[in-house]
């Protein structure tokens, strides 16, 4: 039995708003899904699995139309899948009034906690989110009833405030075959391959960093076997410019060009500047931004200042008793660091200004 385990697709999401690729970012969420679809029914896959937050929030009527149709274009494939924290079946949610076909099995976790197929030897549990926060972990109560059958549990669970909380050795415990995880975007492994968190299939937010995609699992001759497959279209890069007291801004613009295009200029990048600057300068954010897909551009980067040269030159003024009252605290660290560089930079500027 082959199965491919995916989650937190959040349909309808337009990541980085504001930013001139998220249109396309938000189609792609759309258009990736429907390549891991295509995929399923090219390779006569048995299972699909989905743990959680198929949509990004409460799907439209249309929509499961349109979901609808394309589920049911797999002629092998049956689906199965539960609802997150943010498409989480409410009262009036469309979820509950929509026929899907055959082969695709909605697992409320009321009504329809499980499913079973005969012909795969294969029982899928699950339970979907009832509300928006769902922090009691329910699916402790879960335990496969059936024998002699490879028993999947969809759960979706993490470390968010509306999350259940992921307790991974009570989940251990519970007898399950194969525990496919949702609700982290992070692709996640525990008890080897028995307890997986396959993450999102495309990242949707800058926090996501690192490659995205699904799990290709096969249940054969009682053995599990699962392999992470590198599925989304773009991902999130951190980049660390260091900079040093020479260096000026166009040297950082440059550096940042030569990363961006060695990496791929497709992806979306999160640029942090460390290291130390010339007194007196600061690099501008809004002059990376246009470099590539920069979504956020933070400078760390502090003045470097020689206290000793200052002293000498300043003596016993304002500036040298500023310089010397720090030194003699006992509190140290980047705090008291951050206000002497602060204290300084005043101080060095005003005297310009006499």
């Amino acid at each position: 039995m082959k199965f491919y385990h995916t989650s937190d697709i959040h349909l309808g999401a337009v990541p980085d708003g504001c930013f001139p690729w998220s249109k396309a970012r938000g189609e792609e969420i759309y258009d990736s899904f429907v390549r891991l679809v295509d995929q399923a029914e090219l390779e006569k896959i048995d299972l699909l699995l989905i743990s959680g937050d198929l949509f990004h929030r409460q799907p439209l009527s249309r929509e499961l139309q349109v979901l609808g149709e394309l589920f049911g274009s797999l002629k092998k494939t049956q689906v199965v899948f539960i609802t997150g924290n943010r498409d989480y079946l409410r009262e009036d949610s469309s979820y509950r009034t929509f026929h899907f076909p055959k082969n695709v099995h909605f697992l409320d976790g009321s009504r329809e906690k499980k499913i079973v197929f005969p012909e795969l030897q294969t029982v899928v549990y699950g339970m979907s989110y009832t509300k928006k926060q769902l922090t009691e972990p329910l699916y402790e109560s879960f335990r496969p009833e059936e024998e002699g059958f490879f028993s999947v549990f969809l759960v979706h669970a993490g470390d968010g405030e509306e999350h259940m909380r992921l307790h991974p050795e009570k989940l251990a415990a519970s007898g399950f075959s194969y525990i496919a995880l949702g609700g982290s975007h992070e692709h996640r492994v525990w008890l080897e391959n028995r307890m997986v968190c396959a993450g999102a299939l495309e990242p949707v937010k800058k926090e996501d960093l690192g490659e995205h995609g699904f799990v290709e699992g096969e249940w054969k001759e009682g053995f599990l076997t699962t392999r992470f497959v590198p599925f989304a279209l773009r991902n999130y890069r951190k980049v660390v410019l260091t900079s040093e007291s020479h260096t000026t801004e166009k040297e950082l613009r440059e550096k940042l060009k030569e990363i961006i295009q060695s990496e791929g200029s497709r992806d979306i990048y999160r640029v942090e500047i460390q290291g130390v600057r010339k007194p007196g300068l600061d690099f501008e954010p809004e002059h990376f931004l246009n470099l590539g897909n920069v979504v956020e551009i933070r400078d760390l980067s502090e003045p470097e200042f020689d206290l000793e040269e200052l002293k000498k030159q300043h003596g016993q003024d304002m500036i040298g008793r500023y310089i010397t009252y720090f030194e003699q605290q006992t509190l140290k660290g980047p705090v008291a660091k951050k206000a002497l560089y602060c204290g300084l930079l005043a101080l060095l500027e005003a005297e310009k200004e006499r």
